[in-house]
């Protein structure tokens, strides 16, 4: 901010100076016509300039469907997921395989965040258990994140432009980093870290706008005896 606030000073003050010797009747004087118009030209530009090249954090499309590769420091798990996004309806459901202690497992997570439960299912065994959730937060990035800075995916001239964010979870005392594109604001990858849980990556793939799976939110008819197990509630990266 400093630095800001004295190119500021140092761009006003050639402007400062000619419009201080403005003659009584108003005129400028010719020699510094000219010097006024390239100074008022160059803080135009370096306006719009600044602007342009501060990019401000960005809403996700409501309804996202995908895959995610998830990585985990505690328990060592890693996993491929399918997930299906609705922040419209705060649900989210995810269809995820791995292992997880070196142990291989396939499991469904049905988030409905307005009902304030969370279904972890298992089709094989077709076993469901219900916790509670936490509040929804959309898939966005926080309005309060800071731009750590802007880069090209794959070829420089080709390739995919993106932002990288930064930020805190004062309430969860957790850290973030954020890449989403630049166009379109689609998750690429995210970096969690909190005292709990450790550092968890996830990278983002195969997006698409929508989807029409409506049945994917809907528990399975053996989940209507479900036990549910009581707590503090959970969060979308502590289901990995």
């Amino acid at each position: 901010m400093r630095e800001i606030d004295h190119v500021s000073k140092w761009l006003y003050k050639p402007v400062w100076n000619i419009t201080n010797n403005i003659r009584d009747d108003g005129e400028i004087p010719e020699t510094e016509e000219m010097t006024l118009l390239v100074w008022v030209t160059l803080l135009g530009f370096l306006a719009v300039h600044s602007v342009a090249q501060k990019p401000r954090p960005c809403m996700t499309p409501l309804r996202l469907q995908g895959t995610v590769a998830v990585t985990t420091q505690q328990h060592s798990m890693r996993a491929l997921a399918n997930y299906n996004y609705d922040a419209v309806n705060q649900r989210i459901q995810v269809t995820a395989t791995g292992q997880y202690d070196n142990t291989n497992f396939f499991v469904e997570f049905l988030l409905l965040y307005k009902e304030g439960v969370m279904y972890e299912i298992h089709p094989v065994e077709r076993t469901c258990t219900k916790t509670p959730l936490k509040p929804f937060h959309p898939l966005n990035i926080p309005y309060n994140a800071y731009l750590l800075s802007h880069e090209v995916l794959g070829s420089l001239h080709n390739g995919l432009q993106a932002n990288t964010w930064i930020g805190d979870i004062p309430e969860e005392q957790a850290q973030y980093l954020l890449t989403f594109t630049k166009f379109g604001c689609f998750p690429v990858s995210a970096v969690y870290n909190d005292p709990n849980l450790g550092f968890i990556t996830a990278s983002f793939f195969n997006n698409t706008v929508n989807n029409e799976d409506w049945h994917v939110f809907v528990p399975p008819k053996y989940c209507a005896n479900a036990v549910f197990e009581a707590g503090e509630g959970v969060q979308f990266f502590s289901i990995f």
